[in-house]
């Protein structure tokens, strides 16, 4: 009798008859151990081993191998992901990526998308705040869905820089209650968040602002401030100042008082 062998996704992995195809001797016996390995899921999966018996006129039979395979399991890995700073159109891959052990690609998602959007591995910032990701393997045939990973990181409000040049005339005759226009004035740096920039006395003794023109109360040194403040998406930017001097002059020089 001759046993032939099978082939994949069952495989011969031991037994006493040795390894097919290979005539068996009549009235004797022995044992073929199988292996199943499927490579995609479901049920039913059969082969037939064959026996042909070799008499005057051959014969044959076969015995069904069976088996039965479920979807694999997969697990994703999504590393920590670091965070961000806010900025206009600002966008970024995720690094490090998600990996499913199944070796399938991962799709991503955002939860926040108030704060951020995700269009394939590419994020793009909205707003500043929390922004959560999510990693997700839906699987196909051979491999269940994996369960779902989420990494969230925080997108940090941008800072703002003003600049506020030295004056146009660093001292100046003084006029009790005079006045005179902030000059030049100071500048924010784009991008920033829009708001106006509001100037104060920080020698009210000697100056005090309204908008941008400054009233003259004494003599000595008036010093100006700028600021800025911050929004959603922008913190409030550095305070920064200039001085003028405020003095008596006569002929053309400079008439130092007592303080």
């Amino acid at each position: 009798m001759l046993i032939t062998p099978a082939t994949a996704p069952f495989a011969r992995v031991g037994g006493t008859c040795g390894t097919p195809p290979f005539s068996l001797v009549p009235f004797t016996a022995c044992t073929l151990i199988y292996t199943f390995s499927p490579t995609v899921a479901g049920a039913g999966q059969t082969q037939a081993v064959e026996f042909v018996f070799r008499a005057a006129v051959a014969t044959t039979d076969s015995v069904s191998l069976m088996g039965d395979a479920t979807q694999g399991s997969q697990t994703i890995d999504f590393p920590a992901q670091p965070a961000r700073i806010y900025g206009p159109g600002y966008g970024f891959p995720i690094h490090p990526p998600a990996v499913a052990s199944s070796g399938l690609a991962v799709v991503y998602g955002s939860t926040t998308p108030s704060v951020c959007t995700v269009a394939g591995s590419a994020v793009a910032v909205v707003a500043a705040g929390t922004c959560t990701i999510t990693a997700n393997q839906p699987g196909n045939a051979s491999w269940a869905a994996a369960a779902q990973q989420t990494q969230s990181f925080a997108i940090a409000r941008a800072s703002q820089t003003l600049t506020f040049p030295a004056p146009s005339a660093g001292s100046r005759s003084f006029v009790p209650g005079g006045t005179f226009a902030i000059d030049p004035v100071a500048t924010s740096v784009t991008p920033n968040a829009g708001q106006p920039i509001v100037y104060s006395s920080l020698s009210p003794t000697v100056c005090t602002v309204s908008g941008t023109t400054v009233t003259m109360v004494a003599m000595g040194a008036c010093t100006l401030a700028a600021n800025q403040a911050g929004n959603a998406n922008y913190n409030a930017a550095t305070q920064v100042t200039t001085q003028v001097q405020l003095a008596l002059f006569a002929h053309g020089f400079e008439v130092m008082t007592p303080p």
